[in-house]
């Protein structure tokens, strides 16, 4: 699932509750629920300096339609991983 903030929250707000509330509560349910890994990923800045996001870029283009693609960078906070 993508995520979609609610308007009236910081996405500092957002990522501290959906991983240290949200998080827990998926958690305490993985196993009736059958969770075997669950995972977050947060959006972050680009990381990346101009040349080697034009490197990849290039390459990218080779195969991603990129025109229809959205490309982000995230940072994964694994919560369940049995």
């Amino acid at each position: 699932m993508r995520a979609q903030k609610k308007s009236d929250q910081s996405d500092e707000n957002f990522y501290r509750y959906w991983l240290n509330e949200h998080g827990p509560l998926v958690a305490s349910l993985s196993a009736s629920l059958n969770i075997k890994r669950y995972a977050q990923s947060h959006t972050i800045q680009d990381a990346l300096g101009q040349t080697s996001s034009a490197i990849l870029a290039e390459d990218e283009a080779r195969f991603i339609d990129l025109e229809n693609s959205t490309i982000f960078f995230t940072e994964e906070h694994c919560v369940v991983d049995l």
